[in-house]
């Protein structure tokens, strides 16, 4: 998974954002209730909100050539 992505696997907030993710894409056991979907919902949108708002760009991956 790793190799066939450019994502940063081995931070903990990109872990927790892609299972979030998935358990919204997978197909649920038993219905979930409105109240759990609007938690996820906010927790999805919370770990969206910290990466974009504190995530940067690695200064030295950048190659001059």
């Amino acid at each position: 998974m790793f190799a066939l992505t450019d994502f940063q696997l081995d931070v903990p907030v990109f872990i927790l954002a892609l299972a979030a993710l998935a358990a919204q894409l997978a197909a649920p056991g038993s219905p979930a209730t409105p109240r759990q979907r609007l938690g996820l919902t906010i927790v999805t949108l919370a770990a969206a909100g910290l990466v974009a708002a504190f995530g940067r760009s690695d200064r030295h991956a950048a190659v001059e050539l």
